[in-house]
């Protein structure tokens, strides 16, 4: 087990580039951090600039992180899951912020890049009091070439707390607290709907927070409360609930071989399912108190995870 140490505050977001060679972590100081995966060094951190106006703190603090296939940008995200907050994109290895003109306010997260890399695909955001929105789909992109926000991305009537990707089935997972929508990444097109259990008021938190594709596009995983839901992507029909944690499940992950599925909660622990099976293969408490993020290496060996504690741990997956 490796932890890095650097950050202050809460952390909500972890993610390794694409290539395998860095990864990304930030939280409630607004700081984002990249290290170096092999070594645990960090590398740069950024954050918005001061501008001497007050910043809320949902505004401030970073909650969703995406890299570019081609690991050159990282999008960073803030908010709190309403549509309030905004999107900046950086350049990986300069640090430098890429101009991502958002006068209207429409960017929020959670966002996924496009498989050619030629498009963020985000949420709309609340935009500005007083002003119109200019899309009435909540799903839009940033056109990397051109700088622009352009949408509707797809045309969801909804507004997502979770977007997830599949290249292998060519499909975009949009999410909210009753349904989660799949679209066709080549004509956005509607391709089905698949309905989400009711998660119970006492949960708490009811939206779905997290999403996540198996690398062969064939299931699709679901954290809602302190369940998970898996489904049959092709058949479109529920696989199975996995009762899951004690407390809220913040994110869910595939790892790359398709063979485990990774829980991080509010409980505190991690939990490693068996995919096909649905049965667990281990639970891991690392004292950060409640979870917020998990992410799998792309080569399947090491699992990071961040919570409350300002610290990443990493760890094998073989070692537990």
């Amino acid at each position: 087990m490796r932890v890095l140490k650097g950050h202050t505050g809460k952390l909500r977001a972890v993610a390794y580039s694409p290539d395998g060679a860095k990864l990304a972590t930030a939280g409630d100081a607004g700081v984002t951090i990249l290290w170096d995966a092999s070594t645990g060094r960090e590398l740069s951190r950024f954050s918005a600039p001061e501008t001497g106006e007050r910043i809320d703190a949902d505004e401030k603090r970073v909650s969703h992180l995406a890299f570019s296939h081609d690991s050159k940008l990282i999008a960073t995200g803030t908010g709190g899951g309403w549509g309030n907050g905004r999107v900046r994109i950086w350049e990986v290895e300069t640090a430098r912020e890429v101009p991502f003109p958002d006068e209207l306010g429409e960017s929020a997260a959670p966002m996924v890049f496009a498989p050619d890399d030629t498009r963020l695909i985000l949420r709309h955001g609340r935009g500005h009091y007083g002003r119109p929105k200019r899309f009435a789909s909540g799903v839009l992109a940033w056109n990397r070439k051109t700088g622009a926000i352009e949408g509707p991305f797809v045309e969801s009537a909804d507004t997502p707390s979770a977007l997830a990707l599949s290249v292998s089935a060519n499909l975009l997972a949009d999410a909210d607290e009753s349904a989660v929508r799949l679209w066709s990444l080549t004509d956005k097109t509607a391709q089905g709907k698949l309905r989400l259990p009711k998660i119970p008021l006492s949960h708490l938190r009811t939206m779905v927070q997290s999403i996540s594709f198996s690398p062969d596009g064939t299931k699709l995983a679901v954290a809602g409360g302190t369940d998970v839901f898996t489904f049959n992507v092709r058949d479109r029909v529920p696989r199975s609930t996995i009762r899951a944690h004690e407390n809220q499940v913040a994110a869910v992950a595939y790892s790359p071989n398709g063979q485990l599925l990774a829980t991080a909660s509010q409980d505190g622990t991690v939990r490693l399912w068996d995919a096909d099976a649905l049965t667990e293969r281990g639970a891991f408490d690392w004292g950060l108190g409640k979870l917020r993020n998990v992410a799998f290496a792309p080569d399947g060996l090491t699992i990071a995870v961040v919570g409350e504690k300002s610290k990443v741990v990493i760890w094998d997956v073989d070692a537990g």
